[in-house]
């Protein structure tokens, strides 16, 4: 069975000089406005070279580190007293 969009093995991927498991895909570059498809940069950075409707003929790019620098928490404390007097 032939798919039209073949889907690669990861969307992620390790090289020299890029953060580990960085993004590795097609970028999006949104819907086309006459006809409603969707559109993908040509060379996988910007609208340099334009954009495709042909997912197939847009390059695949590093997108940046997936992997978040944040971290935090949240806490919630509530304390009560009831006192009765007869």
């Amino acid at each position: 069975m032939e798919t039209k969009f073949p889907l690669p093995v990861s969307t992620t991927k390790t090289a020299v000089g890029h953060p580990y498991a960085e993004w590795h895909m097609r970028k999006w570059a949104g819907v086309n406005p006459e006809n409603g498809h969707p559109q993908w940069y040509v060379n996988g950075i910007d609208d340099s070279e334009g954009v495709t409707e042909d997912y197939n003929a847009a390059e695949i790019a590093f997108r940046g580190n997936q992997r978040l620098f944040i971290s935090g928490g949240a806490s919630f404390h509530v304390d009560f007293k009831v006192s009765i007097l007869i």
